[in-house]
């Protein structure tokens, strides 16, 4: 049985625990408070310790990611408990920001957790979204490319069902043994970042922004980061037709749900918090923690097979912002930063940059709100207990 999420600690090797227990050691002993409050870089830029689960970990339900079994009568039996279903926001004429809305934290997906796995490298990818996920797929990719040029198999696939996470000649009863042997990791970013990102990121692809589709403040979403959904499904704040044509998840409101809701749905189990990953790759560390994945991959691989090599000098989808701030698009930012010209560090410091300025301005009331929603990502990425205090308040 694995240890819940909040007290949970094993590395592969000694070394590896000693250095975690350091690190977390200096973390507490810099807890972000109220000293730090002038500095809101510090929040949405902290990075926790790096941590590896491979002794702990258990597999994730499967009623949770094969698409046969999934079903998503828990996500909607939640929002019509806490006030942000159709009849409750319309016939109340629920706004942003009212007390009828609740503020708990979401505990179903409307979604199935998406897994990606690669029977051939033996690892399971699970996805998570405004956290570089899309970045760790195409360096995947593009790994599996050189193995496949030096004619060798190199297959990543989607998981639909159980039977796609099944390697050839085992059975249903062998699942949890391959998900114990297998590397299964996922991307982390910074919580307070990752909020402000889906907020920006969501409310920028409305269409109506006027009446009952005006954008409920920074503040009102931190309190419930689920009302952005409910106001898109509900007062069809996006044109969904028109955006079909570029995404393919817009054509439903389930975008502007699983953009801001918490990774940690898919990364730990129901009610236990048990984790299901052996690394998570920390979007603030991009490139020491895909040379740090690219060596559990390979350790873990047939040693008949090439390694797998990882070229992390990528940023999949930079956001406008971002291009914006750095006078590239993403075209000519992606050739920057494989070329050398511009580091994936500047990148990270445009994105700090505006969403520091966002707890700013909205201050600690923000801080409070996002780390209640979110509380559940802030113990499973490691952040040390209390973090990040009472920053912003004087």
């Amino acid at each position: 049985m694995g240890m819940k999420i909040g007290t949970y600690l094993s590395c592969d090797r000694v070394a590896l625990s000693i250095l975690w227990i350091l690190s977390v050691s200096a973390l507490r002993g810099r807890r972000l408070d109220a000293g730090d409050s002038p500095d809101w870089q510090k929040l949405v830029s902290a990075v926790p310790p790096r941590r590896d689960n491979t002794a702990q970990k258990t597999m994730l339900p499967v009623e949770l990611w094969d698409e046969t079994k999934f079903s998503e009568k828990p996500f909607w039996d939640w929002v019509e408990q806490h006030g942000l279903g159709k009849h409750s926001m319309r016939a109340r004429a629920v706004r942003p920001g009212s007390d009828a809305v609740s503020k708990a934290k979401l505990t179903h997906s409307i979604q199935r957790c998406m897994l990606h796995v690669n029977h051939d490298y033996r690892f399971i990818m699970i996805r998570t979204r405004k956290a570089a996920s899309s970045t760790l797929v195409e360096v995947l990719t593009d790994g599996c490319r050189r193995v496949r040029a030096s004619g060798h198999r190199c297959n990543t696939q989607l998981v639909h069902t159980v039977k796609d996470l099944l390697p050839p000649g085992k059975t249903e009863a062998d699942l949890e043994e391959v998900w114990r042997t297998y590397t299964v990791f996922t991307t982390a970013r910074n919580p307070f970042a990752r909020a402000a990102s889906g907020y920006n990121y969501v409310t920028a692809a409305w269409h109506n922004r006027t009446g009952t589709c005006a954008p409920p403040s920074f503040q009102q979403f931190c309190e419930q980061p689920m009302l952005l959904g409910a106001m898109v499904t509900h007062y069809s704040c996006r044109n969904v037709a028109e955006d079909s044509k570029n995404k393919k998840l817009f054509k439903t409101y389930v975008w502007d749900w699983i953009h801001v809701e918490p990774t940690s749905l898919c990364l730990v189990t129901p009610g236990e918090g048990v984790p299901v990953v052996d690394a998570l790759v920390r979007s603030e560390s991009l490139a020491a923690d895909m040379e740090h994945l690219q060596a559990l991959i390979n350790a873990g691989r047939d040693p008949e097979r090439p390694e797998l090599v990882f070229d992390a000098r990528r940023w999949a989808n930079p956001g406008k912002a971002v291009q914006q701030t750095l006078g590239l698009n993403r075209s000519s930012l992606n050739q920057a930063v494989r070329q050398g010209n511009s580091s994936a560090d500047e990148v990270l410091t445009s994105m700090h940059s505006k969403y520091a300025d966002m707890f700013g301005k909205c201050g600690p009331g923000c801080v409070r709100a996002c780390a209640a929603a979110f509380e559940d990502d802030i113990r499973l990425y490691g952040y040390p207990q209390g973090w990040p205090g009472d920053v912003g308040t004087q």
